[in-house]
């Protein structure tokens, strides 16, 4: 899960940044408001130090039944029965429906029991797709598979911070890391606005 933070929360995300998971509960350390991605909040057994995924099993599927079976009792021999008839093969539109759909219940199955940030702007479920060390950095590589955004935040195309009628932002810019604790903030890109 990627939470994209905004303007203000600079000290937070270095502190995330320079303790490690392993040893401490980052979320209870630091305050971190969480939620469901999306913004949803947590069910009632989840609590925001303890969240588990649910406890489910996998639904069983059938596969579908291409064979029409003939009309009558099956159980006979009588070589006048009707024979059985194929349909027509699924149109590939139909196909990549059904593999979509398939496709979103395996990262529905995946991204179970995933958590957000509730103070960030964006959240984004990912999977990593291949990591690399290059020159003292862990470079990450991922696929995207859904992603939220706050209103104020897109402007139907755009990932950015709107602006108010004056072109200035009507929202706090968000973050972005530049390595060496550093930030950059995102503007809208008619905003005159400059971080001192």
């Amino acid at each position: 899960m990627l939470n994209v933070p905004v303007e203000g929360m600079e000290e937070v995300v270095l502190a995330i940044g320079a303790c490690s998971g392993r040893d401490t509960n980052k979320f209870e350390k630091f305050n971190i408001p969480l939620c469901k991605p999306g913004w949803f909040p947590l069910t009632d057994n989840e609590t925001q130090q303890d969240i588990e995924p649910m406890d489910t099993q996998p639904q069983q599927s059938t596969p579908f039944n291409t064979t029409n079976l003939s009309k009558g009792n099956n159980n006979n021999n009588n070589n006048n029965s009707r024979k059985k008839k194929q349909p027509p093969p699924p149109n590939k539109k139909k196909q990549q429906q059904a593999k979509t759909r398939a496709e979103n219940e395996e990262i529905d199955k995946k991204m179970r029991g995933s958590i957000a940030v509730a103070s960030c702007v964006a959240h984004m479920e990912c999977s990593v797709v291949a990591r690399e060390e290059k020159e003292g950095h862990m470079l990450t590589q991922c696929y995207l598979h859904r992603a939220w955004v706050k209103a104020p935040y897109w402007d139907g195309k755009n990932f950015v911070a709107r602006p108010n009628q004056e072109g200035k932002p009507s929202v706090p810019p968000y973050l972005t890391f530049m390595g060496s604790q550093k930030f950059a903030y995102v503007y809208p890109p008619s905003s005159t606005t400059e971080k001192k």
